[in-house]
Protein backbone atom coordinates (compact mmCIF):
# COMPACT_ATOMS: atom_id res chain seq x y z
CA UNK A 1 0.00 0.00 0.00
CA UNK A 2 1.22 3.47 -0.84
CA UNK A 3 0.14 6.65 0.88
CA UNK A 4 0.60 10.14 -0.48
CA UNK A 5 0.91 12.24 2.68
CA UNK A 6 -1.35 15.25 3.09
CA UNK A 7 0.01 15.95 6.58
CA UNK A 8 2.67 14.38 8.76
CA UNK A 9 3.55 15.16 12.38
CA UNK A 10 5.60 13.69 15.20
CA UNK A 11 5.01 13.54 18.94
CA UNK A 12 7.24 12.73 21.90
CA UNK A 13 6.92 10.03 24.56
CA UNK A 14 4.51 12.15 26.61
CA UNK A 15 1.63 11.59 24.16
CA UNK A 16 -0.97 8.98 25.08
CA UNK A 17 -0.23 6.91 21.96
CA UNK A 18 3.43 6.55 22.91
CA UNK A 19 2.54 5.73 26.49
CA UNK A 20 0.11 3.02 25.34
CA UNK A 21 2.56 1.56 22.80
CA UNK A 22 5.55 1.94 25.15
CA UNK A 23 7.53 3.77 22.45
CA UNK A 24 9.38 7.08 22.37
CA UNK A 25 8.08 8.74 19.20
CA UNK A 26 4.76 8.67 17.35
CA UNK A 27 4.61 9.74 13.70
CA UNK A 28 1.10 10.42 12.37
CA UNK A 29 0.44 10.43 8.62
CA UNK A 30 -2.82 11.56 7.06
CA UNK A 31 -3.28 10.50 3.47
CA UNK A 32 -4.50 12.73 0.64
CA UNK A 33 -7.97 11.22 0.83
CA UNK A 34 -8.11 12.22 4.55
CA UNK A 35 -10.14 9.09 5.31
CA UNK A 36 -7.84 7.96 8.11
CA UNK A 37 -4.59 8.66 9.92
CA UNK A 38 -1.84 6.08 10.37
CA UNK A 39 0.25 6.25 13.54
CA UNK A 40 3.75 4.74 13.52
CA UNK A 41 5.52 4.16 16.83
CA UNK A 42 9.32 4.27 17.03
CA UNK A 43 12.03 3.78 19.60
CA UNK A 44 14.42 6.69 20.18
CA UNK A 45 17.08 4.84 18.16
CA UNK A 46 14.71 4.22 15.23
CA UNK A 47 13.69 7.90 15.24
CA UNK A 48 17.34 9.02 15.19
CA UNK A 49 18.07 6.67 12.29
CA UNK A 50 15.04 7.96 10.39
CA UNK A 51 16.11 11.56 11.03
CA UNK A 52 19.57 10.80 9.65
CA UNK A 53 18.10 9.08 6.58
CA UNK A 54 15.73 11.99 5.95
CA UNK A 55 18.53 14.55 6.25
CA UNK A 56 20.65 12.59 3.81
CA UNK A 57 17.79 12.28 1.31
CA UNK A 58 17.01 16.00 1.57
CA UNK A 59 20.65 16.89 0.94
CA UNK A 60 20.79 14.56 -2.07
CA UNK A 61 17.68 16.24 -3.52
CA UNK A 62 19.19 19.73 -3.34
CA UNK A 63 20.09 21.17 -6.75
CA UNK A 64 23.78 21.18 -7.54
Amino acid sequence: MQTIAKTIASYNRKCIGCQNAKRDIMVSVQGEDASHIDDIFLTQEQAKSLLSDLQSSIEQNEPE
